[in-house]
């Protein structure tokens, strides 16, 4: 099977090495987006121009926030996006200080669910995701927390 890319900069054009991370970063959150039935390390490594540490760092950081999902097959760690299929996308993020929080409701191979994102400056540095049958007990379980620290202050 072919593993479709996004065209790619050179690196040497990115001088910054925050900005070179980014674009690493979107380069794989895009080739994923790109493989609908998703990807493997060993494929990403075939096909980009990075080294498998830097992959795999990406990898791992895009799961952490909710961009990407894994799946295993066998040994096999088959890497696929969250951003596939979009439901609904909140009309009005909520900012606090320099933090923006946005929900969506994504549906992937295994359901769909709700996906909260924290994101600095366009730059998404956390999420999880709800299955929807659960919304409910998640909201639950946070006004029961906030109903307690409430009483404690």
């Amino acid at each position: 099977m072919d593993i479709e890319i996004p065209s790619l900069k050179k690196l040497d054009d990115l001088k910054i090495p925050k900005k070179k991370e980014d674009y690493i970063r979107k380069a794989i959150r895009e080739t994923v987006k790109l493989n609908q039935h998703g990807v493997t390390l060993p494929q990403l490594i075939e096909v980009l121009p990075y080294d498998k540490r830097t992959i795999e760092k990406h990898l791992y950081a895009l799961t952490f926030t909710g961009d990407i999902y894994t799946e295993k097959i066998g040994v096999t760690t088959l890497y696929l996006s969250n951003f596939i299929d979009i439901k609904k996308k909140s009309d009005n993020p909520i900012k606090i200080n320099d933090n923006k929080y946005e929900a969506l409701i994504i549906k992937n191979r295994n359901g769909e669910y709700l996906l909260l994102q924290k994101s600095i400056e366009n730059d998404t540095i956390g999420g999880f995701i709800i299955p929807i049958a659960d919304v409910d007990k998640f909201l639950e379980f946070i006004e029961r927390f906030i109903s307690k620290i409430k009483e404690e202050f």
